[in-house]
């Protein structure tokens, strides 16, 4: 996998420890302006939270957190950034400090700070339950403020347990623009393998790749396998997921970072 460049996830935080204070002014009225009923704030499915990059803080955390995590949101918000990071599952960490979320940061080098809120960032992860458990988690939000360099400095989000619906380990990250009219445009999906297994090509993905390198459409490939071009078709998908690749050019930029096309 080729090395993402800027800083990872926690290095990023300690970089804006130092720097200029920036304030949102008057929280409360944002809330009221930008949040449905309090019901979602109480008992609803998602817990939603204002998390400030400069000091490490949750400056906000609404009271069912404690449905979704064990713990009340006085304790997430004295614990800041180093008790999520804590709570994070390893493997998950990993991926999201040096992957993710720097992709996160490239995205959004090229976003005036006035346009972060026209921007819905998705993605999962697992994070430790207060009993010990992981639970797979669902973040959904936006990015608030800026530093003079275009860092964000706020995030502000929403966190769903998705542990019924999760059976693997893959991490998606999905950004999608939000035009006047609410409707979604969505602008990069990238998937993530915190299990490298998971992340491997078959046998089988990696003689279809090559063929493709080679110029091969899917029929083809599914007449030289005696198959359906329908399951060629599936193999494709397979492979653009774990390569993160969108189109033959990337996957030729794939296999030539992996010493592929030597094998």
């Amino acid at each position: 996998m080729r090395k993402l460049p800027g800083p990872s996830y926690v290095d990023y935080l300690n970089s804006l420890a130092n720097t200029h204070q920036d304030e949102l002014e008057d929280f409360s009225q944002y809330l009221k302006e930008n949040t449905a009923q309090q019901y979602f704030f109480e008992k609803g499915p998602d817990t939603i939270y204002l998390h400030d990059y400069q000091k490490k803080q949750y400056r906000f955390v609404t009271p069912n957190v404690r449905q979704l995590l064990g713990y009340c949101p006085d304790a997430i918000m004295e614990g800041g950034s180093e008790l999520l990071l804590h709570l994070f599952q390893p493997d998950d960490l990993v991926v999201f400090s040096n992957e993710l979320f720097k992709t996160i940061l490239l995205f959004l080098k090229n976003v005036p700070a006035t346009e972060y809120e026209q921007y819905r960032f998705s993605f999962n992860y697992r994070l430790k339950h207060k009993n010990g458990a992981y639970c797979h988690m669902l973040q959904q939000g936006t990015y608030l403020r800026s530093t003079p360099d275009g860092k964000p400095l706020f995030s502000f989000s929403t966190i769903s347990d998705i542990s019924t619906y999760k059976a693997d380990t893959r991490m998606i990250l999905k950004i999608e623009h939000i035009n006047a009219g609410g409707f979604n445009r969505q602008v990069l999906t990238n998937y993530y393998f915190p299990d490298p297994e998971e992340k491997m090509l078959s046998r089988r993905e990696m003689e279809i790749l090559k063929w493709i390198i080679d110029g091969l459409n899917s029929e083809t490939i599914a007449q030289k396998l005696n198959t359906s071009c329908h399951t060629i078709k599936t193999h494709r998908k397979h492979i653009l997921k774990k390569t993160n690749a969108k189109n033959t050019a990337d996957l030729v930029r794939y296999a030539v970072c992996n010493g592929l096309l030597s094998h």
